[in-house]
């Protein structure tokens, strides 16, 4: 009787501690999905960006390419004026800097993207680890309180004698 009753006691700790546990899980994997979401704008947020700087990329290539039209024609017509000649190939060279830092930025973007995704796709598998491991506490606890309805189904035919 005392045995049973030990068991009882045993298998109402085990409940209990199983639980806590399932909160615990339960908690963390929220904040998991909190983190997701969180990962998930800031991934929007720099696919955004990476589109506005692509389409700054291909407005200045169009402004490149204009410009380099327009020197040809500059250095056509002021041949003799080496002084105006000189100010438009500052203007160029500045240009052509400025698509280089753009470039840079684009590739520091496109390096920040992956980097997320990265993070996006460790997030998802954590989150699946953590669900197979709440799947696997909560029939852990099924078992135990089936356990627990036996002993208890038992121990109260036992008292019935």
């Amino acid at each position: 009787m005392k045995q049973l009753q030990r068991q009882l006691q045993d298998l109402e700790e085990d409940r209990n501690r199983l639980d806590h546990r399932l909160q615990h899980i339960t908690k963390s994997l929220s904040e998991v999905e909190d983190s997701k979401r969180g990962t998930d704008n800031r991934l929007n947020s720099a696919q955004t960006a990476l589109m506005l700087q692509e389409e700054t990329i291909r407005r200045n290539e169009r402004d490149i390419k204009y410009l380099n039209d327009k020197i040809g024609e500059l250095e056509r017509q002021l041949a003799a004026l080496d002084g105006e000649k000189k100010v438009v190939e500052e203007k160029l060279s500045q240009v052509k800097k400025s698509s280089e830092q753009v470039e840079c930025e684009r590739k520091n973007v496109a390096e920040n993207l992956d980097s997320m995704e990265n993070k996006a796709t460790k997030l998802e598998l954590t989150k699946r680890s953590l669900e197979g491991d709440l799947q696997r506490l909560t029939h852990q606890l099924n078992e135990r309180d089936a356990e627990y309805e036996v002993s208890s189904s038992h121990f109260l035919s036992l008292q019935h004698w």
